[in-house]
């Protein structure tokens, strides 16, 4: 009986332990530059008609947001951080909802196309090589108290996705 409690106590700690071991780091906003230009992206919930997610971007200079430049769409092709991303933490709505919380950010490598028109129409088209978050990693689940939001963990992705998108 002692052996069964010792090796459930064992498997509940391993389980825990995986919470602090980095997968993927965060990065600074101030250390990624595209194109001369600092670019930010985000999901942005729209409200026309159904709720419906979209990526946009806006302009960073010296680290600090600038809410001069115009907000662009952005048009992803290739590695979407969500693609990969677990639903149950990182649900861009219920995120973007929350009323304590940030939105996450995210870095996206690749080449990038910037189709400039009017002011609500700027499209960034980006064939994406990869991605990284940008601190602080926000969750939405329990986990949000204790793990540090600097690096992601083997629980913040969907391994399904992520097998999924290999075979792909």
């Amino acid at each position: 009986m002692k052996k069964k409690i010792f090796i459930l106590i064992g498997i509940t700690v391993l389980l825990f332990a995986l919470d602090f071991v980095p997968v993927k780091f965060a990065k600074k906003d101030t250390d990624v530059i595209i194109d001369n230009e600092k670019y930010v992206f985000c999901y942005e919930p729209k409200t026309s008609g159904l709720h419906s997610i979209n990526w946009v971007a806006c302009g960073y200079k010296e680290g600090k947001e600038d809410f001069d430049l115009p907000w662009f769409e952005v048009i992803i092709d290739g590695y979407d951080p969500y693609d990969s991303l677990s639903n149950f933490d990182f649900d861009p709505i219920d995120l973007y909802n929350h009323n304590k919380l940030q939105r996450n950010r995210f870095v996206l490598r690749g080449e990038m196309n910037v189709s400039r028109g009017d002011l609500i129409k700027n499209v960034i088209d980006i064939e994406s090589e990869g991605w990284d978050i940008l601190y602080p990693v926000n969750r939405l689940s329990f986990r949000r108290f204790y793990v540090p939001a600097n690096y992601l963990t083997v629980y913040d992705f969907d391994w399904i996705k992520v097998i999924k998108s290999i075979f792909e």
